[in-house]
């Protein structure tokens, strides 16, 4: 009997450090953001259906200038008039970016694309390329003809370049 009890102490003492090593192996493989799943995401911009993103871009130049580019496609059979374009960080309730269009694009054409600039205040000169972004994208237009404000929504995933 008591030899029994030795070898199943002798068992668990030599499988508990080999598990001990495999959990502080990983433990430092997330610590120094090896298994980060932010590096293999692929980057996205997505609107719900009728507007594309063509392009997008987040930069981080000098501040005060334009930090994110997104180009918007038509594709909703129209053309959208009235057009308002808002990026917001992270969240619903997180920092707005700035709007620095120049001549903002009121209305996008049938099959056209518009062009639409942000400044956003956790992008600037000193953050670091790879970092990811996150935002929440809403349009706001008006079918021609029509005086009834429709709004798209999307996200937008991205890493500063």
């Amino acid at each position: 009997m008591k030899e029994r009890g030795q070898a199943a102490m002798e068992f668990l003492m030599t499988y508990g450090w080999a598990i001990l090593v495999v959990l502080i192996a990983i433990g430092a493989l997330a610590y120094f953001g090896v298994l980060s799943p932010g590096r293999f995401l692929p980057q996205s911009c997505t609107l719900a259906p009728g507007f594309a993103c063509s392009d997008f871009v987040i930069d981080n130049v000098a501040a005060g200038s334009n930090d994110l580019t997104i180009v918007v496609r038509n594709g909703i059979g129209a053309a959208a008039g009235g057009v308002v374009f808002t990026v917001t960080e992270n969240t619903a309730t997180g920092p707005p970016c700035v709007d620095v269009t120049p001549a903002n694009p009121t209305s996008i054409q049938e099959g056209n694309t518009a062009t639409f600039l942000w400044d956003c205040p956790s992008v600037d000169a000193a953050t670091a390329e790879g970092t990811r972004f996150k935002g929440i994208l809403r349009l706001q237009y008006l079918l021609s003809g029509q005086t009834l404000t429709h709004t798209v929504t999307g996200d937008l995933t991205a890493r500063v370049e």
